[in-house]
């Protein structure tokens, strides 16, 4: 096919902020979320997967069960419940209980 740029499973991101961010991080993509696929530097562009199961930092405190809704939290830099003004990334693939820190999502791409 000749349109086709890419099969979409990642993307480049450029990282504007002023600090570098860890393979395995999760980062917004607009409205979306993305999860690093290496380390980024500030100011430097790498690719960022929009799809996948991925163990991420949770927020400790609350529970998750499979199929809940979870929402990254850009401030916090950790994935919840909690919608308020956080963006959906995608739904828990394992119950997670309170008091754990990380717990597993699927990212919606």
């Amino acid at each position: 096919m000749k349109n086709k740029i890419q099969d979409g499973k990642t993307v480049d991101w450029t990282n504007t902020t002023d600090s570098a961010v860890v393979s395995g991080e999760m980062v917004l993509f607009g409205v979306r979320v993305g999860v690093c696929e290496t380390d980024i530097a500030s100011n430097a562009v790498g690719a960022i997967a929009l799809d996948g199961v991925y163990e991420v930092t949770k927020k400790t405190g609350e529970a998750w069960t499979v199929g809940a809704l979870i929402y990254w939290d850009d401030t916090a830099k950790e994935c919840t419940t909690t919608v308020g003004t956080n963006e959906v990334a995608g739904f828990a693939t394992e119950a997670a209980a309170s008091d754990d820190v990380l717990g597993r999502v699927k990212i919606n791409g």
